[in-house]
């Protein structure tokens, strides 16, 4: 391996250890924090790691290996049981905001409905 592609390699596993993924856009090589990397819908995922159908067929194959790279990143973090955490905390906020809407058709408290201790805790 030479050395730039050394440094390059070092910089991009420096910013995975932060929670970041590093990508080759068009502008050079750019980084975002994982989170809400995936937030976006999935063809502006594929797009941004220039593995959208258009780019796939026409990319510089020299610089590929970063994406590759990113691509191996962003699936491993999906599959982590840190992101299912989060979506299990998003989707029992949007639970519990349900629940409570029909709380005026109940009339019942909010107490009458309560979720597990570790989906409770808002992160600050």
């Amino acid at each position: 391996m030479d050395k730039g592609r050394r440094e390059t390699l070092e910089y991009i596993q420096e910013k995975e250890k932060e929670g970041m993924v590093s990508f080759m856009t068009f502008e050079g090589l750019a980084s975002c924090k994982l989170g809400e990397f995936i937030k976006q819908p999935a063809d502006g995922m594929l797009y941004d790691l220039n593995r959208d159908k258009v780019t796939v067929l026409t990319a510089s194959p020299e610089l590929r290996w970063i994406n590759d790279y990113a691509v191996a990143v962003v699936i491993t973090y999906l599959m982590s049981d840190e992101y299912k955490k989060e979506i299990a905390k998003r989707l029992w906020k949007e639970w519990r905001e349900y629940i409570y809407s029909l709380d005026k058709y109940t009339n019942k408290s909010e107490d009458w409905f309560s979720f597990p201790k570790w989906l409770d805790k808002e992160e600050k």
